[in-house]
């Protein structure tokens, strides 16, 4: 599945880019036809601050030593970005680079067996003998403040729309700030013994990850995108988190 869906998100701009190339008989924009035959170089940087919103659709996984987590669906991030994006005509008129700081929520929760049998967050289990009992509940809330160096590539450039590919590097600082988990099998009566945030869950404060997007701009004031993030881990050694997901998001643009 996870080929398939980032097959998918990247199948349909890399046709119209190979589209637009033949239509255009392999020429560059009039923007930088013009700057070539006449000699010129237009040096101006354009810029333009934005602020954004999205949601991630998360695919995760939890293990420790002893155990494995089963996703509870839906696993989803709201998001808040805040950035500036711009593009130098003397590098290309079709290249953009952008920064901005995102603001992320994640709340994964995990169903946890102790059978080994259960390994495949996903699907449901082949077992050869009866369904495992759960042992336990685990839910995480943690936020996440990234810094995230974007490049796009408009590989339809028109005067009211844009059609773009990039990728992203993020550099996330994230705060563990709650975490509960829930004994089942000790208290199956009313399933209420929790334990908060003991040291072997606090995962490490950093991470880096990167992710690829596609989107269109519009009048160059609305950016709609989305974004597929591969799997990237969550550890302190002892338990870890591998998560990757798809987003969407929109952005307003200033200054233009």
């Amino acid at each position: 599945m996870k080929p398939f869906l980032s097959l998918l998100l990247f199948s349909f701009p890399m046709l119209a880019l190979g589209q637009s190339f033949i239509a255009n008989d392999w020429q560059p924009t009039e923007k930088a036809y013009y700057q070539t035959t006449n000699g010129k170089s237009n040096n101006k940087t354009n810029t333009q601050t934005y602020i954004g919103a999205g949601i991630n659709y998360n695919f995760s996984s939890f293990s420790d030593i002893i155990e494995e987590g089963r996703q509870i669906f839906p696993n989803l991030s709201p998001k808040l970005d805040y950035g500036i994006k711009w593009l130098k005509n003397n590098i290309s008129p079709n290249l953009v680079f952008k920064a901005d700081v995102s603001i992320i929520l994640f709340n994964p929760r995990f169903n946890i067996y102790f059978d080994p049998r259960l390994i495949d967050p996903y699907d449901p289990p082949l077992l050869s003998g009866p369904y495992p009992v759960l042992d336990a509940r685990i839910i995480f809330k943690q936020v996440t403040v990234a810094l995230n160096p974007t490049i796009d590539y408009n590989f339809i450039n028109k005067s009211n729309y844009q059609m773009f590919v990039g990728v992203a590097a993020s550099f996330n600082l994230i705060k563990n700030f709650d975490f509960t988990y829930y004994d089942l099998q000790n208290d199956k009566n009313n399933q209420n013994a929790t334990y908060n945030s003991p040291d072997i869950y606090k995962f490490k404060n950093f991470l880096l990850n990167y992710s690829l997007q596609s989107g269109i701009t519009l009048n160059k004031k609305i950016e709609l995108s989305v974004t597929y993030s591969p799997t990237t881990t969550l550890n302190n050694y002892t338990v870890k988190i591998e998560n990757q997901f798809i987003g969407i998001g929109a952005n307003y643009l200033f200054n233009k």
